[in-house]
Formats: C-alpha cells, sequence, structure tokens
C-alpha cells in the first residue's frame, strides 16, 4: 500500500503522473466532481442560514467508497484538483466525504503535467504547510488576521458551540480542525482577503505551553487568567 494517496480530477492525468513520482504515491482519479446539489428536493437548509446540502452522486458512490478505503490506508492525501472554482469545490467536496483529517491532507495544484512541476509541487506544499494547534476542538487562544483589506478576529469557544463564522471564514476552520470557534470579520468582505487573513490568523496561533514560556508564568495562568 503507498504512503501517500493523490487524487486529480482526470484519470489521464492519474497514470501520467503516477509514473513521475513512484512507488511511495498512489494516484487516483475523482472523474470531476463527486458530489451535487440533490435534484428532487430543496437544496439548502433554509433554518440553518440556507447552508447547502449536498450529496454525493449515484455513479460516483463507488468511487467515494473505494477512495475512502485508500485514504484511511494513506499516511498523506494529497488533493490535486485544477486550480479554478470547479477544482476547489471538487477538493472540498472530497474532503468532506472521504472525511479526511486536516493533519494528514494537503492541497496542491499542477500547473503542468512535468516530472519537474509535479515534484515542485509536491515540495513547495510540504514547505508551506501550517500546523494549527487545537485545544479541545477550539483555538487556544484570541488572534488577529490581516490581510490587504480583510481584518478577522478568532476566539475561543465552548465545546458545543460551533463554528460561528462567515462563509469563506468558516470553511478555512473547518478545513483546519476547528469545531468550536467564535469568528468575525471586519474590513474588506473579498473572499480572497478574507480567506488569506484567517490563514494568517490561525498560523500566529500558538500551544498554550508556548505562551506560558514566552510569558513567563504558569501554564494554568494561560487558560484563567
Amino acid at each position: 500500500m503507498a504512503k501517500n494517496l493523490v487524487i486529480v480530477e482526470s484519470p489521464a492525468k492519474a497514470k501520467t503522473i503516477e509514473k513521475f513520482l513512484g512507488s511511495d504515491y498512489q494516484v487516483e482519479s475523482s472523474y470531476g466532481h463527486i458530489a451535487d446539489l440533490p435534484s428532487k428536493e430543496i437544496g439548502v437548509d433554509v433554518e440553518n442560514g440556507f447552508k447547502p446540502r449536498y450529496e454525493v452522486s449515484a455513479d460516483k458512490k463507488a468511487l467515494v467508497s473505494k477512495l475512502k478505503t485508500l485514504s484511511k490506508n494513506a499516511e498523506m492525501v494529497w488533493l490535486a484538483s485544477d486550480e479554478d472554482r470547479e477544482g476547489e469545490a471538487i477538493s472540498w467536496h472530497l474532503s468532506e466525504e472521504l472525511k479526511l483529517k486536516p493533519e494528514k491532507t494537503k492541497r496542491i495544484v499542477f500547473h503542468e503535467i512535468t516530472k519537474t512541476a509535479i515534484q515542485k509541487a509536491i515540495e513547495d506544499a510540504k514547505k508551506n504547510l501550517i500546523k494549527v494547534p487545537i485545544l479541545h476542538g477550539t483555538v487556544p487562544h484570541e488572534q488577529y488576521g490581516k490581510f490587504g483589506g480583510g481584518n478577522v478576529f478568532i476566539k475561543p469557544a465552548s465545546h458545543g458551540t460551533g463554528v460561528i463564522a462567515g462563509g469563506a471564514m468558516r470553511a478555512v476552520l473547518e478545513s483546519a480542525g476547528v469545531h468550536d470557534v467564535l469568528a468575525k470579520s471586519k474590513g474588506s468582505s473579498n473572499p480572497h482577503n478574507v480567506v488569506k487573513a484567517t490563514i494568517k490568523a490561525l498560523g500566529l496561533l500558538r500551544e498554550p505551553i508556548q505562551v506560558a514560556k514566552t510569558r513567563n508564568i504558569k501554564l494554568s495562568k494561560v487558560f484563567n487568567g
């Protein structure tokens, strides 16, 4: 069983990329989108902020089952769909339906299908990976993040609160494995700026023990003020 599972959109790309990456990588294709809004009922939850309700397409259920098994056995899953709106949607649906853990999932993009470009994309993803400290499902402390005109603020929340955040922030926070958090976006409403600002905030988070050492205080003081 390969240590790494790479999922691309096209089966033709999958065969070529697997040759370049070697035996440690198994490359599979999603054959495009795996999920869509239901066709026989309303596709949003009107009682929950009109949250979309997606379902796996009937012709993709066997494929999703196969990918779910492969992802559970892999040490790392690389989502390599295209760098456009459709590609981002495919990666998001794969992450949701396969129930991928953030700590063993990476998002990469191949700008060209050559050995050099593919190997560079893998290395770049490894370099740009950030670790997000999570404590009992929430962030360990309050944190601001800024990118361009976007300003965000995230704050720890008690168990059961859920992810209280706008659409762009919610997507990033949930992808990072945060289950309970209070988050607010100020300034620019441009989704690109909000997403980048949220990633900045997550990147600035520190483990409680790091905060205690920096402030030269006891660990209990970090939580109790």
